[in-house]
């Protein structure tokens, strides 16, 4: 049953604590989180409240703090044992209520639910968190992040980044009496059920490598795409290294993907990048998919018989997904 289901939680002390501390990690069962959600702790402003993750961390990686605890980044998350969803302005609780009828999962109202942000209107601000039917590696999560996205088309979309943590129910004196808890009884989500992301992989021409030419209008492209999400970011950042691009180019195409990222964000990212490589590949993918087909200049192409049959058969698929076959 649902309620013996066991989830996994990692607490933390306010936003900037990035320690994964073994004492804060909760290992309990689905009725015991339904109970942690259910009364909202009362507390001055939102930054006083702790956060959650719902995810397990990996103990035994090297990417630590200076104070020895795992670091709470993408590269240490085992699996997820839940889907947070984060909602603000977006869909109201009556249209939550009505939409995920049949799912098992709980919600709660946020600490500024229905309260007035600068020019915003009061609204409903909201999280929920849908019990998955088995815990999901990381990887597997992550390939499936855009297809979770279409099943939540109105999330925030830095829901579903990597580690990210979620304030706990809480509220002010004031605002008590309008914070709302809600556990919802149905079927747990199967993440396995949803289609996973095609990364297509570069085959280069085996008769020459790829000229300075390409990899510079590669370059020159990137920061035109528009920006991304952390996950994507990422990538990107892997698929450079691969491509044999530098640091500093790195960071430069940076302050157009994520112009909020400071540089020692930047080597952060790309130290992280190092550990997973992503074949070149994914740039002219993601800039194909972006900016269309016609974007690289023709007499420039470092592309095979095989690798064009490659990219026209990922073009296709891509558009028969989109059609919805």
């Amino acid at each position: 049953m649902n309620k013996d289901k066991r989830v996994m939680v990692q607490r933390f002390n306010s936003i900037k604590d990035n320690d994964v501390k073994p004492s804060q990690r909760l290992d309990i069962t689905w009725s015991d989180f339904v109970k942690y959600c259910s009364e909202p702790t009362i507390v001055l402003k939102k930054e006083d409240a702790k956060l959650i993750t719902p995810v397990e961390f990996h103990q035994d990686k090297d990417d630590i703090t200076e104070r020895g605890f795992p670091r709470r980044c993408r590269n240490n998350v085992k699996n997820w044992t839940m889907l947070p969803i984060d909602v603000d302005k977006t869909l109201t609780i009556r249209q939550a209520l009505v939409q995920f009828k049949d799912y098992e999962y709980v919600l709660y109202t946020s600490f500024n639910h229905q309260l007035q942000k600068g020019d915003e209107e009061p609204c409903d601000r909201f999280r929920l968190f849908f019990l998955l039917e088995e815990p999901v590696e990381n990887e597997e999560f992550m390939l499936r992040r855009k297809s979770l996205k279409q099943f939540v088309e109105f999330l925030d979309p830095t829901s579903l980044s990597v580690s990210r943590a979620f304030y706990e129910p809480s509220c002010s004196e004031a605002t008590y009496e309008d914070s709302m808890f809600y556990h919802n009884t149905g079927k747990a989500l199967n993440v396995m059920d949803f289609e996973p992301e095609i990364i297509p992989v570069f085959i280069p021409d085996k008769n020459h490598n790829l000229n300075d030419e390409f990899k510079e209008q590669v370059l020159e492209l990137l920061p035109q795409i528009g920006t991304v999400d952390y996950d994507v970011w990422w990538k990107i950042g892997s698929a450079m290294i691969d491509g044999g691009y530098t640091f500093d180019q790195f960071c430069n195409i940076s302050c157009s993907l994520r112009a909020h990222r400071a540089d020692r964000n930047c080597k952060a990212q790309w130290s992280s990048s190092k550990r997973k490589p992503i074949s070149f590949g994914y740039l002219v993918n993601l800039i194909r998919d972006k900016m269309g087909s016609d974007c690289f200049k023709k007499e420039n192409s470092t592309y095979s018989d095989v690798d064009r049959e490659i990219i026209s058969l990922y073009a296709k698929i891509k558009q028969l997904k989109r059609q919805g076959a």
